[in-house]
């Protein structure tokens, strides 16, 4: 189970989906907490993204997932295509 947001009439929604054909192509943010096989082919054929594995995630550093500043907290993330 997944768990999507996506905006619908200018409000942020979120969605559960149970099968690759709920997946929107417009989401916005996809939740990948240890995902199953599954779900990781759902991502791979809809969005055409191959995920890292969480041995490969584990072995990128603290520091290279997010810093502090006078600005506050920056965090780097994965995304399904570009923003901008």
């Amino acid at each position: 189970m997944l768990n999507v947001r996506s905006v619908r009439k200018g409000h942020l929604v979120e969605c559960t989906i149970d099968n690759a054909g709920q997946l929107e192509s417009e989401a916005l943010w996809i939740d990948l907490k240890t995902p199953s096989d599954e779900e990781r082919n759902w991502i791979k054929t809809v969005y055409g993204q191959e995920l890292a594995t969480e041995e490969s995630i584990d072995e990128i550093e603290a520091s290279s997932r997010f810093y502090e500043d006078e600005h506050g907290l920056h965090l780097r993330s994965y995304f399904l295509r570009p923003v901008g």
